[in-house]
């Protein structure tokens, strides 16, 4: 066996145990298989299992990430590094609406990755649009709200699958991962997302997420 190739129970120690999926029905546009596990659940000899903080009746701890890196200079010395489009992950709808009102001073075009409680969530009848409003994940009766439409998920397998659990009762209060790009209402009072992603959330989710945006290491560039 030459130097470079990897035994199979190896290979089988580095990637750990076999993944459960589940089906997904299958359309031109769709994926067959989804893997389905939390974020956390997928690590390595490497890496401890994430943790939420909590309080001692294990409701979470609140957060803030750390202020925004700057951006990138008109002509970076990074091939392919551009400052024309800027990623926001935000874990509270505050922190979503002042990000926002930056990127809109500042003609930034920002994609947006929101952790937040969906609300409500309702379809138009017999439409293409899925509206959605967004909460704080740990101030939902208090907190501001962000309205958001997705018109994307109709024929697509996949994207009808994770944005229809947010429907009705069954949804409500669900946690969220969000993909999506913001914008003032119409009249100026308010914000609305386009949604471009949307999924189910779990804790250890948003603490993988956390880890990686919060982590001492990358304050001052994560």
């Amino acid at each position: 066996m030459d130097d470079d190739e990897f035994p199979m129970s190896d290979l089988e120690d580095l990637f750990g145990p076999e993944i459960k999926v589940e089906s997904i029905p299958s359309s031109p546009q769709s994926r067959a298989i989804v893997d389905r596990r939390p974020l956390s659940s997928i690590s390595s000899p490497n890496t401890a299992p994430h943790q939420t903080p909590s309080t001692p009746d294990g409701t979470p701890i609140p957060f803030v990430r750390p202020q925004f890196p700057p951006t990138v200079l008109p002509f970076p010395r990074v091939t392919g590094l551009s400052a024309t489009t800027v990623l926001r992950t935000c874990f509270r709808i505050g922190e979503a609406i002042n990000a926002a009102s930056v990127a809109l001073r500042g003609s930034a075009d920002a994609l947006f990755e929101l952790y937040c409680r969906v609300k409500h969530s309702d379809r138009e009848p017999n439409g293409y649009q899925q509206f959605f409003e967004f909460v704080d994940l740990y101030n939902p009766d208090s907190s501001p709200m962000i309205e958001g439409v997705c018109a994307i998920w109709k024929g697509v397998d996949l994207w009808d699958f994770d944005s229809s659990a947010f429907l009705g009762e069954k949804g409500r209060g669900k946690m969220a991962r969000v993909m999506g790009r913001m914008k003032r209402k119409e009249g100026g009072r308010g914000w609305e997302m386009t949604v471009l992603n949307i999924w189910e959330a779990k804790w250890e989710d948003i603490e993988v997420v956390k880890d990686i945006v919060c982590s001492s290491d990358m304050k001052n560039d994560s």
